[in-house]
């Protein structure tokens, strides 16, 4: 388990540093992508620096890596997914998929 803001960043960099390679893109290149200097990947990717989450998101995504937040934190999406977990084991089957086609419609929407 990650123990802090610190060893979350250095997990981050690590994962995203070997994504990187796995995909052959080069810091210059995801700077690039993402609008920010090379130095600021250089910085993320050592684990030097905790990016926003937005940006940790951004580069996650960007390389395919799956984001999870600092410790302490349980992203809101996680936890909104829990409460509708443990509600659906009160639901009959039917209420579940008329859920399920509700959220599905949900993130089909243009934000």
């Amino acid at each position: 388990m990650i123990k802090c803001r610190e060893d979350w960043a250095r997990d981050l960099g690590m994962r995203l540093t070997a994504a990187m390679k796995r995909r052959g893109l080069t810091q210059e290149a995801l700077a690039q992508s993402l609008s920010i200097t090379q130095a600021q990947v250089s910085r993320v990717l050592a684990g030097q620096f905790t990016p926003r989450s937005a940006s940790a998101k951004a580069l996650c995504t960007l390389l395919r890596v799956a984001y999870s937040g600092p410790a302490g934190r349980v992203p809101a999406s996680r936890r909104r997914l829990e409460r509708l977990s443990a509600l659906a084991h009160t639901c009959s089957d039917r209420q579940v998929a008329d859920l399920i086609a509700a959220l599905t419609a949900l993130q089909r929407k243009p934000r």
